[in-house]
């Protein structure tokens, strides 16, 4: 594992390079993410999502929050991206995959990698996520990493039309290390 100047380590996997997002990933990074299938399925990457985007999110990382984007060893592209912050007083998590690259597994590949990180870096004690409750692709990843539903909750969320329901999921060391 390395570091970079913002402290955001690359994480390597056996099919991915999970790392901080730099200035000449923006044009990749909006290609790849202006999908509403993706961004539907998120709550709140933009659709539109265009290379401004892309370049605010590079840049305006707020402090305490990790971002990376997920490249694909063999063809040296960016697949999605995942981050690690802090909401309701917890460290969660979140991530997409762009529509190409689905159901090739790296989704749980980064995320088992990201967690690993939180756990032992961090040293935090349990990590959250959420999920539309439609979402079965991401519920199967987040079962897969040996996160655990806590239940369901309703959230407004006007830019994806109103109220939706999330699923809440939390994940401890142990589980990570059972799944």
């Amino acid at each position: 594992m390395t570091t970079t100047v913002d402290d955001t380590p690359t994480l390597d996997t056996p099919n991915l390079v999970v790392r901080s997002p730099e200035d000449a990933d923006a044009r990749p990074l909006a290609r790849v993410a202006n999908s509403w299938a993706v961004a539907r399925s998120t709550e709140s990457l933009p659709h539109p999502f265009s290379p401004e985007h892309a370049r605010a999110w590079i840049s305006q990382k707020p402090r305490g929050e990790y971002r990376f984007v997920m490249i694909e060893r063999a063809s040296e592209r960016i697949v999605g991206a995942i981050g690690l912050y802090v909401r309701h007083e917890d460290w969660e998590t979140g991530f997409w995959v762009a529509k190409e690259f689905w159901n090739r597994g790296y989704a749980t590949e980064a995320l088992r990698a990201v967690a690993v990180f939180a756990f032992d870096e961090l040293a935090i004690a349990k990590l959250t996520a959420s999920a539309f409750v439609e979402n079965k692709a991401a519920a199967r990843v987040l079962d897969k990493c040996g996160f655990r539903r806590l239940g369901d909750l309703p959230e407004l969320l006007p830019e994806r039309g109103g109220k939706r329901l999330l699923g809440w999921y939390v994940l401890d060391r142990d589980s990570l290390i059972r799944s």
